[in-house]
């Protein structure tokens, strides 16, 4: 079935972030001991050199601009986030960002696996492998419940038009352009 043109432009946009991020241009070699830990690539392959353990672990909520539920407040995309915790100002990392309105239901992968919330509503087990294999190597993993799906308002849109605001909004919101 082929895929509209607003479909597929989120599609590149998105195929665009990961594919940029898999090889960062700021890879340096190996630090001195004792020297803030760095995105090291040895052989082509960043190496696992952040504290899984002291990982940051947060979620905001993003505004695509769209009300598809017709509730008269803005729809808000749940993105939750894992990070190494020294990436910041003094550490710009690569972002994996994976998408999805299965997270609560049918899960992710063929094990099913959900996202695991504590009392508090924060994020105790991301599904996959993605955080725990990329974030020792320097990735910050965005987990994103699409529109009207998990911890996001809105009505599902199945790949529509509030989906696609929902993704595009996430990548603004990195790059500074969204609240």
């Amino acid at each position: 079935m082929p895929q509209s043109a607003p479909q597929l432009r989120a599609v590149l946009i998105a195929l665009a972030v990961v594919v940029a991020g898999v090889t960062p241009a700021n890879a340096t070699p190996a630090a001195p001991a004792g020297a803030a830990p760095a995105i090291i690539v040895e052989r082509g392959r960043s190496q696992p050199v952040f504290s899984y353990a002291d990982a940051v672990r947060e979620h905001v909520y993003v505004e695509p601009g769209s009300d598809s539920d017709a509730d008269g407040r803005p729809d808000r995309v749940r993105v939750d986030i894992i990070r190494p915790k020294e990436s910041g100002p003094g550490l710009r990392v690569p972002v994996i960002i994976n998408e999805s309105p299965y997270y609560d239901n049918a899960g992710r992968g063929n094990e099913g696996e959900r996202k695991v919330y504590d009392a508090a509503g924060n994020l105790t087990k991301f599904p996959l492998f993605y955080d725990n294999y990329f974030v020792p190597r320097g990735y910050a993993v965005l987990n994103v419940d699409m529109n009207g799906t998990t911890r996001s308002d809105g009505c599902p849109d199945g790949g529509g038009r509030a989906d696609v605001l929902g993704g595009k909004a996430v990548i603004d919101w990195l790059n500074g352009r969204a609240t």
